[in-house]
């Protein structure tokens, strides 16, 4: 039994719901942003002798019901074309914007490691294979992304034919598989990354205009300056004046002696 997390904006609560998924594990689940869905695909189930089966079904879980009536609804859909074989431990990604899907690797029934790849249109739920990876691709439990038309998978492991156990993947441990030409690519140059140029204001200086002191305004620089030159002028002279009338006035010893 498989359950999902929802949150209510509205009441501000997580609440869980029960999915009931013929699954036990390792498949891939990818939200749609154009189904408004996720997928799940592959994975496996555990049988009556304990063990498991690989599984191939495209499952779409749409959190707000297929006729919109807000109750969650999980079925299987009717995807067409060149539908993967059963497989667990695939990866799969959105890409063009939610127009597509893209699937690759995982293990088959047999534990064997797959380097296929496959690309499902979300509109019309058809799938079209891609050129096989080959054994130098093969792998399981691997990430991917999507990057402009790349594929790019790293890591993953491979099943050791002499123990049986799985290995993490030691060569070849990043791939490229362009979505354009359909090939798997051996280098991979990614465009150098250039960070938004920041906006910034730029401060306008601004000018005082210079104004007389008549008009109530702020006195401009050079008014001020002819203001304090002549008032040095008129100081100095003030200065000489008293010092010329201190000399001529008689003292008083010389008016009390005559």
């Amino acid at each position: 039994m498989l359950s999902s997390l929802r949150f209510d904006t509205a009441q501000q609560r997580i609440f869980s719901q029960p999915l009931v998924v013929p699954l036990d594990g390792s498949f891939t689940s990818v939200w749609s942003k154009m189904r408004k869905a996720a997928f799940v695909f592959g994975g496996y189930t555990i049988d009556s002798s304990n063990s498991s089966v690989a599984q191939r079904t495209l499952f779409m879980y749409q959190t707000n019901g297929s006729a919109g009536n807000g109750t969650p609804t999980f079925r299987s859909a009717p995807d067409s074309g060149a539908i993967p074989s059963a497989r667990y431990g695939h990866c799969m990604v959105e890409a063009y914007n939610g127009t597509k899907m893209v699937l690759f690797g995982g293990f088959d029934q047999v534990g064997r490691a797959l380097g296929d790849i496959f690309v499902l249109d979300v509109a019309t739920l058809r799938w079209t294979r891609g050129t096989d990876g080959g054994a130098t691709a093969a792998r399981a439990y691997t990430a991917c992304a999507i990057t402009n038309d790349l594929f790019v998978a790293w890591g993953g492991v491979t099943l050791d034919p002499q123990t049986g156990f799985a290995s993490a993947v030691s060569e070849n441990i990043t791939i490229v598989y362009n979505l354009k030409t359909l090939q798997w690519q051996s280098t991979y140059h990614p465009e150098p990354y250039a960070p938004p140029q920041l906006v910034t204001a730029t401060p306008t200086a601004t000018t005082p205009t210079p104004t007389s002191a008549g008009t109530g305004g702020r006195l401009s620089p050079t008014t001020v300056t002819l203001i304090s030159l002549v008032g040095g002028i008129l100081l100095g002279l003030l200065l000489i004046a008293c010092g010329m009338e201190e000399e001529t006035r008689p003292s008083f010893m010389e008016n009390h002696l005559a």
